[in-house]
């Protein structure tokens, strides 16, 4: 259940950083289709769209690549990653 429930908060977050360029390009859009009435301006409206969520998913992509799957999930700040160094470190000096 833990499993399923942090799968879906990575997925929450990668939605998070696809939707702010969709946004982005269907406010610019939404100007460019009332700037231009037509349907060449309902078909750059749609292109700018498409625009926007091609690049919202090659950002999503590149913040996976770079960090991986773990991006996505939220950390909370009472929980601490602890490394293979600093668990022998603390082994260490426990036992000094």
């Amino acid at each position: 259940m833990k499993k399923l429930l942090a799968s879906l908060t990575g997925l929450v977050g990668y939605i998070h950083i696809v939707l702010f360029p969709v946004l982005i390009s269907l406010i610019v859009s939404l100007v460019a289709y009332i700037n231009m009435p037509d349907l060449l301006g309902l078909a750059v409206a749609i292109l700018l769209c498409f625009c926007g969520l091609v690049t919202g998913v090659v950002m999503a992509l590149m913040v996976l690549k770079k960090r991986g799957p773990a991006a996505f999930i939220p950390v909370e700040e009472d929980e601490t990653v602890t490394t293979e160094q600093e668990e022998e470190e603390k082994n260490q000096a426990s036992g000094l």
